[in-house]
């Protein structure tokens, strides 16, 4: 017969312990965290942009720039979020934004706050509905924020360098 050491009989009982005695149940309850992946059936409508509207053109006075959409509807149980998103690219390759998680709007709308965006760009923006396992398609947009108004002091003409009119 072969002697282990105690360790090796240990670090065994113990990789093993959590295993014993263990069964996993499935919830009935679709909010349960033990429901993973989309339950079938579920449909969720694609938010309906608001603001701003497609090509709109916005001062850069008019920052931070705020995103509203109205709100999803769902045919299931779980609750409702969104993940709002803000490129420079139409593919969306680099998101100047990203917030997820956003939860619905009381009034029937829901609204996020974008961090400042550089001025004198085009701007698409996305935003899709989700409930942690079915999600909506998204809804686009596109705005242009304009540049910031620059005012030279005029350029003086006439009389120049001090010269004397009559």
């Amino acid at each position: 017969m072969t002697r282990r050491p105690v360790f090796q009989i240990l670090t065994a009982a113990a990789l093993l312990a959590p295993l014993v005695g263990c069964e996993a149940k499935k919830s009935d309850n679709p909010l349960s965290p033990a429901i993973a992946g989309p339950i079938a059936g579920v449909e969720i409508t694609a938010p309906r942009v608001l603001e701003p509207g497609e090509g709109i053109k916005l001062k850069e006075s008019q920052q931070p720039i705020t995103l509203l959409v109205e709100n999803s509807s769902s045919n299931g149980v779980r609750p409702v979020a969104y993940t709002f998103e803000v490129s420079s690219t139409e593919s969306f390759e680099q998101k100047l934004y990203a917030r997820s998680g956003v939860t619905s709007g009381t009034d029937g709308r829901t609204r996020v706050t974008v961090d400042r965006l550089d001025s004198g760009r085009r701007y698409f923006w996305r935003v899709r509905a989700e409930d942690g396992a079915n999600a909506s398609g998204y809804s686009t947009s596109t705005f242009e924020l304009l540049p910031k108004p620059q005012l030279d002091p005029p350029v003086q003409r006439s009389p120049i360098e001090n010269a004397q009119v009559a």
